[in-house]
């Protein structure tokens, strides 16, 4: 099953509005990522927030797709790669046989990819989100933090996120959201 993100992803300039998704490479992740997906195609104002991507690994095994992922981010690779990973993670093959195979239309250096497994070069990666998701008690993969303190753990539905971004839209403007063209400010 192939998922594809619709949203626009904002570059960080100052205080502005921000999801980050802690996942893994487990069903529940990748429901909440459609559900995300789903969400920000009813949300008015998704241009204006920032999706973060963290690695949050629950099973020793699921390391080197993390490894996998971060490498690619590094590269400016970003949701469609996601998908792939995942697409890579759930097919169960040879590893150096799919890397070849369903990274190719990425243009990813596939002898470099190895290597920096070899070498555990995007682990370090993988270990400080794993740090900074410590540090903010978040233990459960998935979870969705919000800008302002809104957070869901495990799996949300689509209405559920919808709310969220809803109050974190209406905490950081100040105004209430509406999506009627006679809305009164």
């Amino acid at each position: 099953m192939r998922f594809y993100f619709l949203w626009h992803v904002k570059i960080i300039l100052g205080d502005d509005m921000r999801v980050e998704i802690w996942f893994d490479f487990n069903q529940e992740s990748l429901e909440v990522i459609n559900n995300l997906n789903n969400a920000f195609e009813r949300f008015k104002h998704s241009k204006d927030v920032d999706i973060l991507f963290r690695s949050l690994p629950q099973k020793e095994e699921h390391f080197k797709y993390h490894e996998i992922f971060q490498y690619g981010r590094k590269k400016g690779l970003k949701h469609s790669y996601l998908c792939t990973v995942f697409d890579l993670f759930k097919s169960k093959t040879d590893l150096t046989t799919g890397l070849e195979s369903r990274l190719s239309p990425y243009h990813v250096d596939i002898k470099d990819l190895q290597t920096n497994l070899k070498d555990h070069k995007s682990l370090r990666i993988v270990k400080n989100q794993l740090e900074h998701a410590a540090l903010q008690k978040i233990d459960t993969a998935p979870t969705l933090t919000f800008t302002h303190g809104f957070r869901l753990v495990g799996v949300s539905s689509i209405s559920d996120i919808e709310q969220t971004l809803i109050k974190m839209y209406e905490k950081d403007s100040g105004i209430k959201y509406c999506i009627e063209e006679d809305c009164e400010r």
